[in-house]
Order: structure tokens, then sequence, then C-alpha cells
């Protein structure tokens, strides 16, 4: 049985589906005689239509590797991946160049997607040249209307990208992605490398863009408070593989899984008496190496709750109370949560140490 017919009943399910991600796999050669990494190891999600999901996870989890797998900008090994119905993984060439109109990327990194001698005309208006066939006349006044969308104007047609700042840069990656009204906008670290004003700018701005348009979004990052304020239902990921997924105020209120509890113990407070106050938890151990994963649950080497069967036996994904999927023997062995939160084990996290002078 895989995960998705597993799934909890939640918006993005069934007829509200838009994009669909079943038991994707996906690994990279390692070197010299090494064996191969395993990168994704059977992701499944849903995305709903106008729906935002959060895909966290530290580096390294395979997040960022997803989106690309899902935009076929990297192979997958096995899966599927249907937008609206229809399977990506198996599209030739100018099938999945037609397709691309409906699915679309926004990167870390702007001014690293972007062509350094072209003008903003032509950096926006070339998926409409590619795509759309427009004349330059009929392309420039959608460029012109796509930057007023993303909060710029028409006097910044003739910059070059290296005239913008980070932010504004964004702005304009963002607007390349909607030229051609796509369904889905996957967007990859789009704000970490901003500062918290702009951040916030970014996002309003994509919540805005998203009550006019109706695009979904996967919000693929490592900042949970900024998941938390945009997306609807968030995935967590360790390794590749699906620790639990679900509403996001009830994976950020009350964690199912160790390892969702420890990222969001590591999100700071603004106020900093109570950040000295919070009880932190300290994951330790190592990450397994990912050329030979274990057995069981791929957390097992850090998780302060593990067992015997955590090491040989990967945890199924169970339902959890409040909507949502976990993968923890937690759910069904040992303490026996049966759907709980962690909250109700009562093991109380390490206390934060406020350094001494």
């Amino acid at each position: 049985m895989t995960a998705l017919e597993n799934r909890e009943p939640a918006a993005g399910s069934a007829a509200d589906t838009l994009l669909r991600v079943d038991d994707l796999h996906v690994s990279f050669k390692g070197r010299g005689r090494a064996r191969k990494v395993r990168a994704v190891n059977g992701v499944s999600f849903e995305l709903g239509r106008s729906e935002t999901v959060g895909l966290v996870g530290e580096s390294g989890s395979g997040k960022s590797t997803v989106g690309r797998a899902i935009m076929r900008l990297i192979p997958a090994d096995s899966g599927r991946v249907q937008l609206d119905g229809r399977e990506l993984l198996s599209l030739g060439r100018s099938e999945l160049r037609a397709a691309r109109k409906d699915v679309q990327m926004v990167f870390q990194d702007p001014y690293s997607s972007m062509n350094p001698a072209m003008v903003v005309a032509d950096v926006i208006g070339e998926p409409l040249d590619v795509q759309a066939g427009m004349g330059r006349s009929e392309r420039n006044t959608r460029v012109a209307e796509l930057l007023e969308a993303v909060g710029l104007s028409q006097r910044h047609i003739e910059r070059y990208p290296y005239e913008f700042s980070g932010g504004q840069r964004q702005r304009i990656a963002i607007a390349r992605a909607l030229a051609n009204h796509p369904k889905v906008v996957i967007l990859d670290e789009a704000v970490s490398a901003l500062d918290v004003s702009t951040q916030n700018q970014i996002i309003n701005l994509l919540e805005d863009l998203q009550a006019e348009t109706g695009v979904s979004m996967l919000f693929i990052a490592h900042d949970l408070a900024v998941v938390r304020h945009i997306a609807r239902r968030t995935v967590v990921i360790y390794l590749g593989q699906v620790m639990e997924v679900g509403p996001s105020e009830r994976i950020f209120e009350h964690p199912a899984h160790p390892y969702a509890e420890a990222l969001l113990s590591a999100v700071p407070v603004p106020n900093p008496e109570i950040q000295r106050r919070r009880e932190r938890v300290v994951l330790r151990g190592e990450p397994p190496d990912p050329t030979n994963l274990p057995l069981g649950c791929p957390f097992v080497t850090r998780c302060r709750y593990a067992m015997d069967v955590c090491a040989d036996t990967m945890p199924e994904l169970t339902p959890v109370d409040g909507g949502g999927l976990v993968a923890c023997h937690l759910q069904t062995a040992g303490p026996n949560l049966a759907g709980r939160s962690l909250d109700a084990l009562g093991v109380e996290a390490e206390p934060i140490v406020p350094p001494t002078r």
C-alpha cells in the first residue's frame, strides 16, 4: 500500500487534487566506486487547487531534489508525478515543453536563473515567445502587466538584472514564472536569501497573486516560520522520506514525529525572555550514510525516542489526531501514541542554557 492510498481526507485530495506525487525515487551516482546516493526515497504528497503546501526539512533532506524532479530538471528513478491527471515523468521532449507552461519554478538565487545580457523585457518575455508565440508589441504589453502585478513598474522594462536589488530580482523571477498563467508554481527557497522585511513583502505578494490567479504553490523551505505563515499543509521530509504530513497549524503546535519536533524547537521566538525559557530538542548522533540507509527509520540514529524496532522496520504512515499522517513507531509500538502528538509522552526537552559572560 502506498502512502497516498493511506492518506488523510483533506483539501488537496480526490477531486481537488491538482498535482499528485506518488512514490517518487531519485538517486545520484556516488563518487568513485561508491553506491548510489538515494536522495528521494518514496516521497508521496498532493497539492490541491489554489492551495499552498510547504515542503520542509534540513539541508540535504531532498526537498529541492523533489522540486527539480517534478519539473524534470533531473531524472527520477521511478514513481509518478501527475498534473491534472496527466503523467509528467513519461512525456517526450515536445510534450514536456508544452506541459511546462502549466508548472513553473522560482529558484533561491534569481540572478543565477537570469541571463545577465538580457533586459527585463526579454527575461520575462522569453516564455511568452516560446510558449505563447506573442509578437513583440503584445509581449511587452504583457510584461508591463506582469511587472505591475509584482510591484514593479513599466520603467524597469529596459533595465538589466544587475540593476535590481535581490528582492526586486525575485519579483522579476516570480513575474516570469506567472507569464503563461501556470497552474502550479514551485518555489525553491525563494525567500531564504532575502532580509526579513523583503521576505515579508515577497510572501505577501505571493498570497495576493494566489488570491487573484488561483495558482497552486509548492513552497520548499527550511525556514519553518515562513512556511507556517504561507502554507495550509506541510510535508516534513528527512533523508528523502516523508516523516509527517498534515495541516500546518497542527504540525507546528503539536508535532507527532520526533524530527518535526526537533525542527520546530530550533525556530527562534522574537521575544528574548520567552526564547531563553524555551525548551529545545538537541539532536545527537550523526545522519546515516545516504548510500547505505538503515532498514528501518532513517531518523533512528538521532532520535531520543528510538526503540529496537526503529532500526530494522520502516514505520508506515498512520493517521494523526487533528489531521495528517506520520511515519513513527511511537504511534504503533512502545508508548503507542495511537494518533496523538508527542505532547502525550510528557518527555521534557533539553533546556537552552544562555551563554555566560
